[in-house]
């Protein structure tokens, strides 16, 4: 087994080596070099927003609204109702995308599933929306509860789900109404 040796290789490391030469951490570990965008920060995206305050805290809280909210607020209810494949599709951009807006593939997605496939297609596009939004808020609950939920109630989980992320200032958006007024707001 023979190696190739170059000095001006040699040279260049020594050169790189140098240039990390820093001074150790008070853990005896010497700091990682920073890594650069090419890009300004200008032109930078944000990929994710972070959770609001009450997800951070650590402990489940509840729902701000409850699931049979829809007697109390018509909009939301007519919103949840006849629009529920769009309201889900948005719910979902929010959440993963962080923009009040249809994500299409979702909503033609869940739409054709439903019709080609099955009626469950809907309930597990809203069943895994409904855990994001969970997550995202560090509302309590569990992955069954959720999924029993949304197959006997998709329209009632829906609504919850739109005046939760409405209260804690991540409008999704609609189509039957504007929560502009503030009305959801906690």
């Amino acid at each position: 087994m023979s190696y190739y040796y170059d000095d001006d290789a040699s040279s260049n490391s020594d050169y790189y080596n140098s240039a990390y030469q820093q001074q150790p951490n008070s853990y005896g570990q010497k700091p990682r070099p920073q890594q650069y965008s090419n890009n300004p920060p200008q032109q930078q995206q944000q990929q994710y927003r972070p959770p609001p305050p009450e997800a951070v805290a650590g402990a489940a809280r509840p729902w701000h609204y409850g699931i049979c909210h829809c007697c109390s607020d018509c909009n939301s209810c007519i919103e949840a109702w006849c629009c529920s494949y769009c309201q889900i599709s948005r719910q979902y951009n929010m959440i993963r995308k962080g923009k009040p807006e249809i994500d299409w593939l979702c909503c033609l997605g869940m739409t054709f599933g439903t019709m080609c496939i099955a009626t469950f297609v809907l309930w597990i596009g809203a069943c895994m929306v409904r855990q994001r939004v969970r997550d995202r808020y560090g509302i309590e609950g569990n992955s069954c509860g959720d999924c029993c939920v949304t197959c006997w109630c998709t329209s009632c989980a829906v609504q919850q789900q739109l005046l939760e992320m409405t209260s804690v200032s991540d409008f999704p958006g609609a189509c039957c109404y504007d929560a502009s007024q503030g009305q959801y707001m906690t």
